[in-house]
């Protein structure tokens, strides 16, 4: 015979939850053109974030994602700084060689 236990714990102890202290949302869509750019960005109460960028223009896309598990953020501010500034340098290339109709830059 087999002896049952008394109790059976079926749901795992509480986790400790760990509030969004504050969230940012962004996006900017272009149907036209079949694009859009968005970004999520969360920071918890224990200091940890969560940030995502997603592009997409036609057929191309890209994802970004910072959060503890991927990289330190020093070298994510490396990288989104170097894409600000190709970014930039595209638009100026596009205006000087007036490859189509001239492109406003911020």
């Amino acid at each position: 015979m087999t002896v049952l236990q008394d109790e059976v714990n079926v749901f795992p102890s509480k986790e400790h939850l760990n509030p969004i202290l504050e969230r940012f949302k962004q996006s900017s869509f272009q149907p036209d053109i079949q694009s859009y750019v968005t970004l999520d960005a969360k920071i918890y109460e224990d200091r940890t974030y969560w940030l995502e960028l997603h592009a997409k223009y036609f057929g191309t896309e890209m994802e970004i994602f910072l959060h503890k598990h991927h990289g330190e953020l020093d070298e994510a501010m490396k990288y989104l700084k170097s894409l600000n500034q190709l970014t930039g340098d595209m638009m100026h290339f596009i205006k000087r060689h007036d490859l189509r109709s001239p492109v406003e830059i911020e």
